[in-house]
C-alpha cells in the first residue's frame, strides 16, 4: 500500500503535566552574511533572530540546540533561497523555549571582502520549563538520504537507548499556517507508540512518498522540510497537525526531564521542466 505524508486517525492515551516556569534576562549575539541581492534591513532582523536563538542556547545549554542535521546550507553570500532556510533553521531551533521580551542592545553594518554582515546584540526575556533535560534519555534517528526526488519514499530508523514513547511529526514550512506539522507516527497502520528497541517507520505495509508542497517559493531549486522525533517518559496524546505556535506551546509544558526532542532536516528537490 502507497501513501502520502498521513494524516492519521488514530491517538494514543493522555499524559497530562503541570509544570511551573522561571525567566531570566540572557544576552545574545547574531551575524548574517548578506550580499546586495539582499536588504540590509531582512539581513539585520535574520541575525536578531539568531542573536535571540544564541540567548536560549546559553540559558538552555547546548544540549537543547536539536540542530543535528541541517537541510540546506549557507554561502557567504546570502541567496533568496538560503534566506528562506536561515529562517527556517532559526524557527525551528527557538522551539525549545520562548523568548517573551527583547530589545536590541547593539548593532552593526560591516563591510567585508565581497558582501556585507550585520552583527546584532540583544538582550531577552526567557522564560523557559523548570528542570533539566535528562541526558540518558535519548533515541538515535536516521533517514535512509538526505536529498529526495519527489515520488521517493522516506524511511527513518529510531534506535532507542531504553523504554520511551514516540511521536514522529513533519514540518513542512511551505503548508497551511494551521496545519505545518503533521503528525506521521503513530498512525492507522502502525498504532503503537511504546518502543524498546530499534524500529523502522515506516513499516511494512505502507510508505511515506514525498510531494512538493502545492505553493512552492519562487527562485529554488528545492524545498527544506524537517522531521521532529518526540520521545516522552509517558504515553501522550497528540493531535494529528499544528500550527508551528502550538506545537510549540505543547512542548512547552512538558518537564524538561520527561522529553526529548531530536530535528533532522532535509531537502526535497524541485524539477526542472
Amino acid at each position: 500500500m502507497k501513501s502520502t505524508f498521513l494524516r492519521p486517525l488514530l491517538l494514543v492515551s493522555i499524559a497530562a503535566f503541570s509544570v511551573s516556569v522561571h525567566a531570566a534576562w540572557i544576552s545574545g549575539v547574531g551575524e548574517y552574511h548578506f550580499g546586495p541581492d539582499t536588504a540590509e534591513l531582512a539581513a539585520c532582523s535574520t541575525a536578531e533572530e539568531r542573536a535571540k536563538l544564541d540567548a536560549l542556547r546559553k540559558f538552555y545549554g547546548e544540549s537543547i540546540a536539536m540542530d543535528q542535521t541541517l537541510s540546506c546550507r549557507e554561502s557567504r553570500v546570502a541567496d533568496v533561497a538560503n534566506d528562506q532556510c536561515s529562517m527556517n533553521q532559526i524557527l525551528w531551533s527557538q522551539i525549545g523555549g520562548e523568548i517573551k521580551s527583547s530589545r536590541i542592545t547593539k548593532q552593526d553594518v560591516l563591510e567585508i571582502p565581497g558582501s556585507k554582515v550585520c552583527r546584532v546584540e540583544v538582550v531577552g526575556d526567557i522564560s523557559a520549563n523548570r528542570g533539566r533535560p535528562d541526558p540518558g534519555f535519548d533515541v538515535g534517528l536516521r533517514i535512509n538520504q538526505s536529498v529526495y526526488r519527489p515520488g521517493e519514499k522516506l524511511i527513518l530508523e529510531l534506535n532507542p537507548n531504553g523504554p520511551m514513547y514516540v511521536a514522529v511529526f513533519n514540518w513542512v514550512p511551505y503548508y497551511d499556517k494551521s496545519k505545518q506539522i503533521i503528525r506521521l507516527f503513530p498512525n492507522s497502520h502502525d498504532v503503537g507508540s511504546y518502543i524498546d528497541q530499534k524500529k523502522a517507520i515506516p513499516a511494512s505495509g505502507y510508505s511515506f512518498e514525498l510531494t512538493l508542497p502545492d505553493k512552492i517559493p519562487k527562485n529554488r531549486s528545492f524545498v527544506d522540510e524537517y522531521l521532529l522525533v518526540v520521545i516522552t517518559k509517558d504515553p501522550v496524546k497528540w493531535r494529528e497537525s499544528y500550527s508551528f505556535d502550538e506545537f510549540k506551546s505543547r512542548l512547552a509544558k512538558f518537564p524538561l526531564d520527561r522529553i526529548r526532542y531530536i530535528k533532522c532536516g532535509y531537502q526535497l528537490l524541485i524539477p526542472k521542466y
